[in-house]
């Protein structure tokens, strides 16, 4: 990840392999945009079963914002609707990462 904070997706099958990766927002490190859009037209296009969210903060803290957890949780619900799961959300930040799952959040 660079300077400016940056999410990505990563598409999945059922078994773990991963299809496809894609940047799908961008932000200035106090929020990021992402186009759900992209989020779910890429989804469908490569026939992903799961996604794996993850996101930067430039700003080294590796702790989510609420922003963060409310924007998780829409997108879970949205990717429900196309039969999609979240299966992860990572935040990177420096050298250490805040996992969604791990702290029982996702």
């Amino acid at each position: 990840f660079k300077g400016c904070e940056e999410f990505w997706a990563l598409y999945t099958n059922n078994s773990g392999m991963l299809i496809l990766k894609s940047q799908v927002g961008t932000g200035n490190g106090a929020n990021v945009m992402v186009d759900f859009r992209k989020l779910t037209s890429q989804a469908i296009g490569c026939n992903a079963t799961r996604v794996i969210l993850c996101h930067n903060h430039p700003g080294g803290s590796r702790m989510p914002s609420q922003e963060d957890i409310i924007l998780t949780q829409n997108i879970k619900n949205m990717m429900g609707f196309i039969n999609v799961s979240v299966v992860e959300h990572i935040i990177i930040a420096g050298d250490s990462y805040f996992s969604f799952v791990e702290n029982h959040i996702l």
